[in-house]
């Protein structure tokens, strides 16, 4: 259980975080960050290069394979995302995130790399959630970020934004993901904002994910600054940050407004030996070199 501050800042543990909110709020605040990977549907959305995540025979799919980069064109033609391979991957979402915690839904879960608000939508209800928000950006494969909750008496929805990551022309980059920001109120008295990130992968320059950074510390500054109320803010999601990136999104923008929960958590004075032996040793665990990295 973290006790926290009016700033927090959350980086997913591989390949989930769960995180608890106590601080001052009635009873305690479940949320859990996923990146599902390539979760899509099965029907083509209009503008968007998915033609690997259709089924084979599906129109107009032949002759776009044949427009993908050369290394691609085989991988695409074959691929076959068939209505009961997504069926499949919706019951291994929900068994991660139920079956593994006594069949108990988290209070809001956040998710990333998930194609649009169609299969977002099929994912709530095999979980049991009624309420979904997603992005609609501009990247090019459709990749977006949501948040799906229940609301309760003590968990009330209030407003959803949306706010685009500018900058990938100057650096002749592709459009990312926009950040997702979900305002609730909180046993009718605090603000919590829920920040949904998806940044720009390692394919892009650093800078590229700085331009993510601004954009999130400078919503975070801003609402902080309403002193009238109480506010709480969580970022989590898939940033895309190695420790090697210069100049470094987290170190150089993030950390002068947020804090990482895992090194808040496992510098705590309060958190005991045994507690921190069950943490992992980073925020995730990269397999080609065996490395756990923060």
């Amino acid at each position: 259980h973290l006790r926290l501050n009016q700033g927090a800042f959350v980086k997913f543990i591989f390949p989930l975080l769960i995180l608890t909110l106590t601080s001052g709020f009635a009873r305690e605040i479940e949320i859990m960050s996923y990146n599902v990977e390539n979760l899509f549907d099965t029907v083509h959305d209009e503008g968007k290069d998915d033609w690997s995540y259709l089924p084979k025979d599906a129109p107009g799919k032949a002759e776009a394979c044949l427009k993908e980069d050369a290394p691609y064109i085989k991988s695409c033609q074959e691929s076959d995302w068939t209505e009961a391979k997504l069926a499949l991957k919706l019951e291994n979402i929900a068994h991660v995130v139920k079956g593994s915690r006594g069949n108990k839904l988290p209070d809001i879960l956040a998710l990333s790399e998930v194609e649009n608000l169609n299969v977002a939508k099929m994912l709530a209800a095999k979980l049991g959630f009624n309420k979904v928000h997603a992005t609609e950006g501009k990247d090019g494969r459709g990749i977006d970020v949501v948040l799906m909750f229940n609301e309760t008496d003590d968990l009330k929805f209030r407003e959803v934004k949306v706010h685009e990551v500018k900058g990938h022309e100057y650096f002749k980059t592709k459009p990312t993901r926009p950040i997702l920001e979900v305002r609730f109120k909180v046993d009718g008295k605090y603000n919590l904002h829920v920040f949904v990130n998806h940044w720009p992968s390692q394919a892009n320059p650093s800078e590229v994910r700085m331009k993510a950074a601004d954009t999130l510390t400078d919503i975070v500054k801003r609402r902080m600054l309403l002193k009238k109320k109480t506010n709480f803010v969580i970022a989590l999601g898939d940033f895309n940050v190695l420790p090697t990136d210069y100049p470094h999104a987290f170190h150089e923008e993030v950390y002068k407004e947020l804090k990482d929960l895992h090194v808040t958590f496992m510098e705590d004075k309060a958190t005991t030996s045994e507690q921190k032996k069950m943490m992992p040793m980073g925020s995730y665990f990269y397999a080609p070199t065996m490395s756990w990295d923060l």
